[in-house]
């Protein structure tokens, strides 16, 4: 039961700073898609960093958001933190 509660979480991805952006509304557009909920994306860091973090706010079940992390391991090969940037 406690499963299907669903509640805001929020990950982070790094990608490569002349990609984030892209990378960023690719996975909103995915998760859109695939899941029916938009989330809530921001890009961290300056343009100048090699890498950026993505920051993924998704509301659902504890399924739910280890199905979004598997699909965005899976699709765009970043891993995946679950800390705050």
């Amino acid at each position: 039961m406690n499963d299907k509660l669903k509640k805001p979480q929020t990950f982070s991805v790094w990608a490569k700073a002349e990609y984030a952006q892209m990378v960023a509304t690719q996975i909103q557009r995915d998760i859109q898609s695939l899941f029916g909920m938009a989330p809530n994306i921001e890009v961290g860091g300056f343009a100048s960093d090699d890498d950026r973090p993505i920051r993924i706010n998704y509301y659902g079940s504890k399924t739910e958001v280890q199905s979004v992390k598997k699909m965005i391991s899976d699709r765009y090969e970043l891993s995946i933190n679950n800390d705050e940037f």
